[in-house]
């Protein structure tokens, strides 16, 4: 099934200028404006072609950042133009193709594409804060750093061309990091258990091995009281995984020295799939069902 959202996202990105590049060039006109306007519209289209064809985690991000900015770009088409067949057909299928992109199953699908040998990489979810207003709000902040100074010089505003340049380019880039940063969460299934990678809550990653794992299940309110909660605060369903032996871990936590560790009986995460999770974790030989929270005694 992910196989086949990528491909439809790879086809739905071709067709793109196949059906609406008139409509776009009509809609940015052939001044030097335009002329620039146009040229970093192929020039995102091909990076993000290429990114497509090589699923990996900086990929994903160079997708999901550049994949959104075809949206705006249809509007316009057919805000500026009689709107013909192609322009509207470029706007829907520059939506769905968005849309497919930030599925969480493409997302593991580009993710998985780093690991190495037996690995299986898996995303976790973004903090909720993270993902309704941070990324939005880096995202259009970043098209603005790219696009400005170009458009800006184009249009023969020097100075203020120079400026945004100088200013946005970096802007640009630190947000790109930023945003990339956040597809490097992952729960790892490795042969010897599974491994949270989290900066947002771990000083480091943390080894579970596959025979300290008691059960792995969604996570219950009344039920995980001493399990460590590494979701970050995203929403959507939690995982549990609770252990047969203490857990040693350094986390996050504000007010806090960062190395200062913890033994716990378990962690809470939040993966994109929680289905697929658990799903990998019962083919690995890992006990899936109702989770607990003390290990034995």
């Amino acid at each position: 099934m992910d196989v086949w959202l990528l491909w439809s996202m790879r086809v739905g990105w071709v067709l793109l200028p196949l059906v609406g590049g008139p409509s776009v060039a009509a809609a940015l006109g052939d001044d030097a404006v335009g002329t620039t306007a146009t040229a970093l519209a192929w020039l995102g289209f091909g990076v993000a072609l290429v990114a497509m064809a090589v699923p990996r985690s900086l990929s994903l991000t160079i997708v999901r950042v550049i994949v959104p900015m075809s949206v705006p770009l249809a509007a316009l088409s057919v805000a500026r133009t009689d709107p013909d067949v192609g322009a509207v057909a470029m706007l829907i299928l520059a939506v769905l193709v968005t849309v497919v992109a930030l599925l969480a199953d493409v997302g593991n699908l580009f993710a998985d594409g780093s690991s190495y040998g037996p690995e299986r990489r898996m995303l976790l979810r973004p903090p909720a804060i993270a993902a309704a207003v941070m990324a939005p709000v880096s995202w259009v902040v970043l098209t603005i750093g790219v696009t400005a100074g170009p458009l800006l010089l184009a249009d023969r505003r020097w100075i203020l061309g120079v400026a945004a340049l100088l200013l946005g380019l970096p802007v640009a880039f630190f947000l790109f990091v930023a945003l990339h940063r956040l597809t490097q969460r992952w729960v790892v299934f490795v042969p010897a258990g599974l491994v949270v990678v989290d900066h947002t809550t771990l000083v480091d990653p943390v080894l579970v091995p596959s025979g300290s794992v008691a059960a792995m299940g969604p996570a219950l309110e009344d039920a995980v009281d001493d399990l460590a909660d590494l979701t970050a605060d995203a929403a959507g369903l939690v995982v549990s995984i609770a252990l047969d032996e203490p857990l040693v871990i350094a986390r996050r936590t504000p007010g806090k020295e960062p190395t200062v560790t913890e033994s716990v009986p378990g962690v809470l995460v939040s993966p994109s799939r929680p289905g697929a999770v658990l799903a990998e974790a019962e083919s690995r030989g890992l006990p899936v069902g109702t989770p607990r929270t003390t290990p034995n005694s």
